[in-house]
C-alpha cells in the first residue's frame, strides 16, 4: 500500500510539472506571435526568434532541474532546507569542475536511488564528477 501511495504521489507531481511546462511553452508561443512585428522592427525577425527560443529553452531547463529535485525529494523525504543545501552544493561542484548542473542533479538522483543519502551522496557525486570532468 505504501508503494502504491508513493507511485501515485510521484506520478501526480510529475504530471503537475509536465502540465506547468506545457503551459509555459504555450504562453511563450503566444508572446512570440505578438512579439513578431515588434521583433522585426527593432531586432530583425531572426534575432527576435532566437531570443525567444533561448528564453523558452531556459524555462524548460529550469523545469527539468526542479523536476529532478522533486524526484529526489520524493525518494528521500528531504526537507526544503535539505534540497537548498543540495542545490548549493551541486552548484559549487558544477563551478569547480565545469560540469553541467543537470548532469550533477541526475547523478545525485541515481546515487540516492542506490541507497546513499545526504553528505555521502554529495561526496560521491563530487568524487565521480571530479574524475570525469577534470
Amino acid at each position: 500500500m505504501a508503494i502504491a501511495k508513493l507511485l501515485f504521489k510521484f506520478g501526480a507531481d510529475i504530471r503537475e510539472v509536465i502540465g506547468a511546462v506545457a503551459k509555459v511553452e504555450s504562453e511563450i508561443g503566444k508572446i512570440s506571435k505578438s512579439f513578431g512585428s515588434l521583433g522585426r522592427t527593432f531586432l530583425g525577425g531572426a534575432s527576435a526568434a532566437a531570443l525567444l527560443d533561448i528564453g523558452k529553452n531556459a524555462v524548460i531547463a529550469s523545469a527539468k532541474f526542479e523536476s529532478s529535485f522533486l524526484k529526489i525529494k520524493n525518494l528521500t523525504d528531504s526537507t526544503a532546507a535539505d534540497l537548498g543545501l543540495f542545490k548549493k552544493s551541486l552548484s559549487g561542484i558544477s563551478n569547480d569542475v565545469g560540469a553541467p548542473i543537470q548532469d550533477l542533479v541526475d547523478g545525485l538522483y541515481t546515487i540516492t536511488s542506490a541507497g546513499l543519502s545526504g553528505q555521502a551522496a554529495l561526496d560521491t557525486v563530487r568524487r565521480y564528477t571530479g574524475s570525469v570532468y577534470r
